[in-house]
């Protein structure tokens, strides 16, 4: 997430100078984050799911994975209410958002810890 935050940070800055170097450097860190969240989300999932549950909450995470794709749609829509650097800093925020909840709670509901004998 915190990745995330930064590619999206980047992305608004490119947007507010309209700088194409500045957005190629944005869709590369953005890549590496979504790869990141594909995995790390995959692995939490393997690790909290039953093994009977496994294969269709997979499924439904892809599902929701692949709806992130909508947000270029998305954004273009509320364009007209304000321009890409104000909305990618909205996004930038949700992320920030997204990190501040994951890094309270990521420790959770991790597996005891074993002690070696």
């Amino acid at each position: 997430m915190v990745v995330m935050s930064a590619g999206l940070a980047v992305s608004a800055i490119a947007a507010e100078v309209r700088s194409p170097w500045l957005a190629l450097g944005a869709a590369i860190v953005l890549g590496a984050a979504y790869g990141i969240a594909v995995v790390s989300g995959l692995l939490e999932l393997q690790r909290l799911a039953r093994p009977d549950e496994l294969a269709g909450l997979t499924g439904v995470y892809y599902a929701l994975a692949y709806v992130g794709f909508l947000v270029p749609s998305l954004l273009a829509v509320l364009s007209g209410f304000a321009g890409y650097p104000v909305l990618l800093g909205c996004l930038v925020l949700l992320a920030l958002g997204g990190t501040a909840v994951i890094a309270r709670h990521s420790r959770a509901h991790l597996p005891a810890e074993r002690v070696p004998a």
